[in-house]
C-alpha cells in the first residue's frame, strides 16, 4: 500500500504519471478520478489542498488511478459522463457520449424546434440525444431505439434518473420495434461509421468501447437505404425546383437543397406505388414544402434580428479604429458573434428587466422604510 498523501500531493503524483503515460489530460484526470473517490466537487480540491486522505481512499485513489494508466476511459472508470449539462450513466455496453454530439443536438433543435409531432432517435445507446432534445422541449415525445436491450435500460434508467418524462426507449434493429404507420416530425441517428480496418480502433480509449457502436461495414459506410441512382435523380428534383422563380432569389438556396432531399430520404418508404404511379410528383411535393419550411423560418430568424438591432445603441454600429495589421473590426458583427443565439439573448434581455424591476421595487421598500424610521 502506498504512502497516504493530502489532496495536493495526490494531485501532483496523479498528474505526473498520467502525464508520462500519454494521457492528453492528466491534470483534469486525476482531479476527477480524486473527486469521484472523495464524493466532493472540483472545488473541494482547491480548498483543501492540505487535507490528508484517509488509508482507504489513497487505496482506492491508486486503484482507480491504474485502471486509467491501462487506458480504461474516466467515464467507465467513474460509470458517468457529463452531456449537454446532465450527467449520464454510462457502461461499457453503450457509446461514451462526446461533447462533438453536443453540436448533433443543436442542429436538431434548430430544425425542429418551432414544429409539432415526435421525434426518433436510432441507436440511441445511453439516451443522451433522446434525452436532451426531450428535456429541451418538454412537450414533445421522444423516443429512441436500441439493438441492445442493455443499452435499452441504461437509456430508461438514464431518463428516470433526470426526471424526463417526455421519452420512451425500445428495443430493437432500426425501425423494426416501431408500429407500422408511424409518423415522426424528426428523426435523429449517430450510427456506426468507422471501417473495421481503422487503426484507432486499437489506440486510446476507443479500445474500451463496444465496436458494435463505432465499427460500420462498407469501408465504414453500409450501403444507403436508396440506390445511387435514386439519390441522384431526388438531388435533381431539389436543385432544379430552386431555379423557379419563387425560390430562386433567396441566398440560403443551399440551406433549401438540402432540406428538401433530408426531408425525401426521411418519407422515402412512405411512397406507396398501389395509391401512386408518380414518385416525381411525390417527391416533388415533399421538397416544395420543405423549401417554405426553410424561407419561414428563415424570416423569422430575420425579423428577430431586426428587432436586437434596434434596441442596440447607436455607438455599437460605429467602426473602431483599425488595428496593428490594418483591419477593421466592426463592432455590430463582435456583438452579433457573440449573440448568435437571439432566443437565448432575449431571454437574457427578460431577465435582465426582471431584475432591475425587482431591484426597484426592493429600493422603494428600503427608502419608505426609512422614511418612516
Amino acid at each position: 500500500m502506498s504512502q497516504v498523501q493530502s489532496i495536493e500531493q495526490a494531485l501532483k503524483s496523479a498528474t505526473a504519471k498520467l502525464a508520462e503515460g500519454g494521457k492528453e489530460s492528466p491534470s483534469l484526470d486525476a482531479a476527477v478520478l480524486l473527486c469521484h473517490v472523495l464524493g466532493k466537487p472540483r472545488t473541494y480540491l482547491l480548498t483543501w489542498p492540505e487535507k490528508a486522505l484517509e488509508a482507504e481512499q489513497q487505496a482506492k485513489f491508486d486503484a482507480l488511478l491504474e485502471r486509467r494508466l491501462t487506458g480504461e476511459p474516466v467515464a467507465y472508470i467513474i460509470g458517468e459522463r457529463e452531456f449537454w449539462s446532465l450527467p449520464f450513466k454510462v457502461s461499457p455496453s453503450t457509446l461514451i457520449p462526446r461533447p462533438d454530439t453536443e453540436r448533433f443536438v443543436e442542429v436538431a433543435l434548430d430544425k425542429t424546434y418551432e414544429q409539432t409531432g415526435p421525434i426518433l432517435d436510432l441507436g440511441t445507446g445511453t439516451g443522451a440525444i433522446a434525452i436532451a432534445l426531450a428535456s429541451e422541449m418538454p412537450k414533445r415525445q421522444v423516443m429512441g431505439v436500441d439493438l441492445k436491450q442493455e443499452a435499452k435500460a441504461l437509456a430508461e434508467y438514464n431518463a428516470e434518473q433526470l426526471n424526463i418524462k417526455n421519452v420512451t426507449f425500445a428495443q430493437g434493429s432500426w425501425f423494426e420495434p416501431i408500429a407500422e404507420g408511424t409518423k415522426f416530425a424528426l428523426i435523429v441517428s449517430n450510427p456506426p461509421y468507422i471501417d473495421e480496418k481503422d487503426p484507432h480502433l486499437s489506440q486510446g480509449d476507443v479500445r474500451f468501447e463496444p465496436k458494435s457502436a463505432l465499427v460500420a461495414k462498407e469501408n465504414g459506410l453500409e450501403k444507403p437505404r436508396i440506390s445511387e441512382y435514386t439519390g441522384s435523380c431526388i438531388l435533381m428534383i431539389a436543385e432544379r425546383l430552386s431555379t423557379k422563380p419563387r425560390f430562386m432569389n433567396y441566398s440560403f438556396r443551399e440551406e433549401m437543397i438540402s432540406d428538401g432531399v433530408e426531408n425525401c430520404l426521411q418519407y422515402f418508404n412512405n411512397f406507396d406505388p398501389a395509391k401512386s404511379s408518380n414518385p416525381f410528383a411525390y417527391f416533388t411535393q415533399i421538397i416544395y414544402y420543405a423549401f417554405l419550411r426553410r424561407i419561414a423560418t428563415e424570416k423569422k430568424q430575420t425579423y428577430v434580428k431586426g428587432k436586437l438591432i434596434q434596441d442596440m445603441p447607436f455607438e455599437v454600429f460605429e467602426l473602431q479604429e483599425h488595428d496593428e495589421d490594418g483591419q477593421y473590426q466592426n463592432a455590430y458583427l463582435d456583438f452579433m458573434q457573440n449573440n448568435s443565439n437571439f432566443d437565448d439573448f432575449i431571454e437574457r434581455k427578460k431577465e435582465k428587466r426582471k431584475r432591475k424591476k425587482e431591484q426597484s421595487t426592493l429600493d422603494n421598500f428600503i427608502e419608505l422604510k426609512d422614511d418612516n424610521e
